[in-house]
């Protein structure tokens, strides 16, 4: 397989990687198998979802309106290019901006339900 990925241009390499990853994402996640099975399907079958009904059944997907294209964003390489130049000013902005969203994650995970850390339930 790592001589056909050779081969391939580097978008199919990166598209697999991140498949790759997703799915084993789900495999690790779940521990029953006919749930997991279902996951896998639902990820890779083309249905029709009605947004509307989804929002009102889990409003917790309003939240990927917003980090899912960021997320986007940020995961090309060509991001790099409009990073500022370092000076300290810049590295102080940075290193406090990462603090903050630090804190915000550290809230947001005390404020949500008990979900045990993954790896206590192995």
């Amino acid at each position: 397989l790592h001589k056909l990925l050779d081969k391939l241009p580097k978008f199919i390499c990166w598209l697999y990687t991140c498949v790759l990853i997703l799915v084993s994402w789900v495999i690790f996640n779940l521990t029953d198998f006919s749930q997991m099975l279902s996951v896998l399907r639902h990820m890779f079958s083309l249905r029709f979802t009605d947004p509307v009904n989804a929002v009102l059944t889990d409003t917790s997907i309003l939240y990927g309106l917003f980090y899912i294209p960021l997320g986007i964003l940020c995961m090309f390489p060509w991001v790099k290019k409009f990073r500022p130049k370092k000076t300290a000013l810049s590295e102080f902005v940075l290193n406090s901006v990462s603090i903050v969203l630090f804190g915000v994650s550290i809230c947001f995970t005390i404020a949500s339900t008990y979900n045990p850390f993954i790896y206590f339930r192995f």
